[in-house]
């Protein structure tokens, strides 16, 4: 079996031994794109479950990633493997986009950007605003993304693809948009706001501290890794 991650930040395991989340962010490895650092991955949370369940590691997952661009990337991957095949992802942050523009794809989120192309830069300073003005990250967003990752939920299980989803920061709240039906395949998708099982706060309350940036070191991620380790099981047993 192979498991393939996919997500944010927390699951490329940015920060756990150097200061980095992607290749790109090193001077050592400014020719390798969008790839986890090679420093942190082996510490990451799916590496560790990688070990305990005897299987290979493919991590795809990128800091400041969006629901959106994990979606894509992993039908992309999907389509291209053979084999038995273990999906996890951690959802990053609702009100993150990535805008395809030239040939490429743009990262887009709150927390600041790239260095973006003229032609975005004015489109990006709107779209700040818009966050800003009418709480859009959360309150507009979240239907949109609980539709998407529906969807892609539905599109697996067509594939045939088992997989288990987790939010890594924020949850679903169902006063905003109501739910959908996930079964063993989505650890609590819905708040309370804060929630023991969204992965910052459940690692928050378990008394590990984050880095500055809101990260966790490596015992943080082998006690996630432990959490969620019945929970592939229980998916891979149906």
């Amino acid at each position: 079996m192979l498991l393939y991650v996919n997500g944010d930040s927390h699951s490329v395991g940015h920060g756990i031994v150097v200061p980095h989340g992607l290749t790109v962010d090193d001077d050592k490895f400014l020719d390798i794109d969008e790839a986890p650092h090679p420093a942190n991955l082996p510490f990451s949370y799916g590496a560790i479950l990688a070990n305990k369940l005897n299987c290979n590691l493919v991590c795809q997952a990128r800091s400041g990633g969006s629901v959106a661009r994990a979606i894509r990337t992993t039908k992309q991957f999907v389509y291209q493997t053979q084999g038995e095949l273990f999906v996890l992802i951690g959802w990053p942050s609702f009100e993150r986009e990535e805008w395809f523009h030239n040939g490429s794809w743009w990262p887009i989120n709150a927390g600041g950007h790239e260095a973006l192309p003229p032609t975005l830069t004015t489109r990006y300073k709107q779209w700040v605003t818009n966050l800003d003005n009418t709480n859009y990250s959360y309150k507009q967003r979240q239907p949109l993304m609980l539709n998407l990752i529906y969807e892609f939920h539905s599109w697996l299980n067509n594939h045939n693809v088992k997989h288990l989803f987790f939010n890594t920061a924020q949850s679903f709240q169902p006063d905003l948009q109501g739910t959908a039906d996930f079964g063993i395949n989505f650890v609590n998708p819905y708040g309370p706001w804060k929630n023991d099982y969204q992965f910052v706060e459940h690692l928050k309350n378990a008394n590990f501290t984050p880095d500055s940036w809101g990260h966790y070191g490596k015992d943080g991620h082998i006690a996630w890794a432990d959490f969620l380790l019945p929970h592939i099981e229980k998916v891979l047993v149906t």
